[in-house]
């Protein structure tokens, strides 16, 4: 696990469409409903939640307006019950906490 504070960026304006974000150093978790409605998944599960982890190339400062690369990205689709289960919808703990970053 990364010793890096966890910091709730939600609502920034570079991220659009997004419910919650968060950072921690150079990692970035976003979770969106994705506008163009609920799909099917491979498994056959209707899904209409897109979860992105990013590996940055550095660590942004807040406020600074710096801009970072992006190093590489996850995108995994899920459904609101599995959003449940994993307590990803839990606003009072960190996305971090609740999902194995893939970086």
């Amino acid at each position: 696990m990364n010793d890096e504070p966890v910091i709730d960026i939600t609502g920034n304006k570079y991220l659009p469409m997004h419910m919650r974000a968060e950072t921690s150093g150079s990692r970035l978790m976003c979770l969106r409903y994705m506008a163009d409605g609920p799909r099917r998944r491979s498994d056959g599960r209707r899904v209409a939640y897109m979860l992105v982890q990013r590996e940055l190339s550095g660590v942004p400062k807040p406020g600074s307006g710096d801009v970072c690369c992006v190093k590489g990205e996850i995108i995994e689709l899920w459904s609101r019950r599995e959003l449940e289960e994993a307590g990803l919808l839990d606003r009072s703990k960190p996305m971090f906490e609740s999902v194995v970053m893939m970086f």
